[in-house]
């Protein structure tokens, strides 16, 4: 790659990081109008997620009971009626990449999720996929997770 190509390339790059850290802003002052914490990570999922553009997020929720990571929101294919989860699934820690993250507390991007052995199937195969802790403290209590057909 030429000079010029690469600081082209790092010039968009910078430019997209600069466009969602201004949506998540325009964002962040909605989050006062939401009176539980469903209302916020449904918020978050309409919002922040649609605008960005993913093909498909999910974001979990640590269940200090069951000690399972609940399925909590969700956009696209398993959001297909206004705030309803199609399919729900549970995910233990340390299961799936989503557990992985959970267990680690460190966000993770899969290119290949087909040389992946830790993927789980929820309701498509999909190729990609980021993987990012929620944490309250220091302390994950969700995730949000990501995935993209290419």
């Amino acid at each position: 790659m030429s000079a010029s190509t690469q600081k082209e390339t790092i010039s968009k790059l910078s430019i997209d990081r600069l466009l969602y850290l201004e949506r998540v802003n325009e964002f962040a002052p909605s989050l006062i109008h939401q009176h539980t914490l469903g209302d916020i990570i449904w918020k978050f999922t309409e919002s922040v997620i649609s605008v960005l553009g993913f093909d498909d997020c999910v974001v979990y929720l640590f269940d200090d009971t069951s000690g399972v990571l609940l399925q909590k929101a969700a956009l696209r294919p398993k959001n297909p009626v206004l705030r309803q989860i199609k399919d729900r699934i549970e995910i233990k820690i340390g299961r799936g990449t989503v557990g992985s993250v959970a267990q680690s507390g460190i966000s993770e991007i899969i290119d290949d999720n087909s040389i992946d052995p830790r993927y789980l199937i929820d309701d498509d195969v999909r190729l990609s996929e980021i993987t990012i802790p929620v944490k309250l403290n220091g302390r994950v209590i969700g995730i949000v997770d990501s995935e993209h057909a290419e």
